[in-house]
């Protein structure tokens, strides 16, 4: 049997890190991690970038550096990069906006206190809202608990 991992507990852990208070400029911020194989183990490639938010929608900016870490092992970082150092990404402005968010699914909801609110029926809808949108957008997978996690182990 597996034990339970809280992958949101993993990227606040660190997130609180020395290593990403010294080496991740404070500006920007983390965005959805992407679970992934590393050899024999599971990996969590978190990526770092700046937003500027708007009253209207939030302006996103491409990413600026990525941070790996053992799932098994979170103290443990296995890869840091940082992109415009990279020759593939040489030819992108971080300077300009890749685009704005807000997601349709949540236009009605406007703090953290009305998503609480929402029943677990409307949380579900907007849940399976979003989840389309990803796989529109041409995500290969969308994991939304340890249920689908283990499906694709």
């Amino acid at each position: 049997h597996m034990s339970e991992i809280n992958i949101f507990q993993m990227v606040k852990q660190f997130n609180r890190s020395d290593f990403r208070k010294s080496s991740i400029p404070m500006g920007l911020v983390s965005g959805w991690p992407c679970i992934r194989q590393a050899g024999k183990a599971l990996a969590l490639t978190i990526p770092y970038f700046s937003r500027t938010p708007g009253k209207e929608k939030t302006a996103i900016y491409p990413i600026y550096c990525s941070a790996t870490i053992l799932i098994k092992n979170p103290d443990r970082l296995m890869d840091f990069t940082v992109y415009p150092y990279q020759t593939e990404w040489k030819g992108i402005d971080y300077t300009k906006p890749a685009g704005y968010f807000k997601h349709k699914a949540l236009d009605d909801v406007h703090t953290k206190e009305e998503y609480e609110a929402l029943s677990p029926e409307e949380k579900q809808e907007k849940c399976g809202k979003v989840k389309a949108e990803f796989l529109e957008a041409g995500a290969d997978h969308v994991i939304l608990n340890m249920e689908d996690l283990l499906k694709l182990i």
